[in-house]
């Protein structure tokens, strides 16, 4: 999925319902941290 989604250095990403976190700690390895940002849907 990631590599679909094609991300490149200075992109900026908005991960959502993020579950376990894996895909935002691959994003943020790829991208550096204060690229990317993180919105978990509440637990109902």
């Amino acid at each position: 999925m990631l590599a679909a989604l094609d991300v490149a250095e200075g992109h900026k990403v908005v991960e959502i319902g993020t579950g376990t976190g894996w895909n935002t700690a691959l994003l943020c390895e790829r991208l550096g941290g204060d690229q990317v940002f993180t919105r978990r849907a509440p637990v109902a």
